[in-house]
């Protein structure tokens, strides 16, 4: 007889941390340089200049050159930071190129190393957006959908009108 395991309580702020990437102590680096938490923010900048198609590899650089061009010491250097982030995207082929050249001068340890980061990265990720679907599933207001029903586009038509309804066809 095997036992589920339970899935620990979270609250909306520890979900938002876990989300943030600071539930792991101690800050990441990729390169020498010191990696951004991930926020929603991030990854949306990061979801605008890769593709379905891209290798993993190109996500996982993309990723940690994003959490690199965005960590600041400050409020103010991080707003600075974001801002220059947003309009380097906004040139989608020229951030993907620089991307490009960037894997380029990868060395394989690094691109392991990488690839290492960006799954404990989103691992926390993952783990909290699973944690925030079950309590929302959990919601009693989810938990019993209100089924309305609709009238279906026969009882709809008028009952005196005399022509059959015809097919697309015409027949």
């Amino acid at each position: 007889m095997s036992t589920a395991p339970t899935t620990p309580e979270f609250s909306d702020e520890d979900i938002d941390r876990q989300l943030a990437g600071e539930s792991v102590r101690g800050p990441r680096h990729w390169r020498g340089r010191e990696l951004a938490p991930l926020s929603r923010g991030l990854r949306s900048v990061r979801n605008k200049v890769i593709a379905p198609d891209d290798t993993a590899e190109f996500h996982d650089v993309a990723l940690l050159h994003i959490l690199g061009e965005a960590h600041a010491a400050t409020e103010e250097l991080r707003l600075q930071a974001r801002r220059a982030l947003i309009l380097a995207t906004d040139d989608t082929t020229g951030f993907r190129a620089s991307i490009s050249l960037l894997l380029d001068a990868c060395s394989d340890v690094e691109i392991e190393e990488a690839r290492r980061l960006v799954n404990e990265i989103l691992g926390l990720v993952e783990k909290a957006e699973v944690v925030l679907a079950e309590k929302k599933t959990d919601s009693p207001v989810s938990a019993v959908p209100i089924l309305t029903p609709m009238p279906s586009p026969r009882s709809r038509q008028s009952k005196s009108s005399a022509a059959p309804p015809t097919s697309p066809a015409g027949s």
